[in-house]
C-alpha cells in the first residue's frame, strides 16, 4: 500500500492534508492496510486538524478575554473550544492504532511508546497477526 492508494478527502486544508499523508505513510511503514474505519477516523482527524488551525488563527487575532452576558470579563470562548478540539483530535488519533510488536511480541504504540496489553485494537492486532502468519 502507498499513501496514493487512498484518495485525499475533498476540501482539506494544509494541516489536514499533512496529517492525512503522514498517518497513511505511518500505516505504510508498518505494512498495515487501513480499513474503512481507520480511513473514517483519519478523515475526521484531518478535518479536526484544519478546524484547530482556523481556531488558532482566529484566537491570534482576538483578545484573550471577552465581555460576558452580565458585563464581567470572561475568557475568550475560543480558548476552551480550541482545548476541546485538541482533546478530540488526540482521542481520534488514538483510535488509529499505529502499533507494532517489539522483539518479545508485546505491542508497542508508536505514538505513545507504551507497550503491553491494550495498546492495540483487536482488529489491527488481528490483521497484523494474520499478515505475519500468512507472510503478507
Amino acid at each position: 500500500m502507498t499513501e496514493h492508494d487512498h484518495d485525499l478527502p475533498e476540501a482539506l486544508c494544509t494541516p489536514g492534508e499533512r496529517l492525512w499523508r503522514g498517518i497513511l505513510a505511518d500505516f505504510d511503514a508498518l505494512g498495515v492496510e487501513p480499513d474503512a474505519r481507520d480511513l473514517r477516523w483519519l478523515e475526521d482527524a484531518a478535518r479536526l486538524a484544519d478546524h484547530i488551525d482556523r481556531l488558532e488563527a482566529a484566537l491570534a487575532a482576538a483578545p484573550l478575554t471577552a465581555r460576558g452576558s452580565h458585563g464581567g470579563t470572561i475568557v475568550n470562548p475560543l480558548i476552551p473550544e480550541l482545548r476541546q478540539t485538541r482533546a478530540l483530535l488526540a482521542l481520534t488519533l488514538r483510535r488509529l492504532d499505529l502499533s507494532e510488536p517489539d522483539e518479545e511480541g508485546a505491542v508497542v504504540n508508536l505514538a505513545t511508546g507504551r507497550s503491553g496489553i491494550g495498546s492495540a485494537t483487536t482488529s489491527t492486532a488481528a490483521r497484523k497477526a494474520a499478515a505475519a502468519r500468512w507472510g503478507r
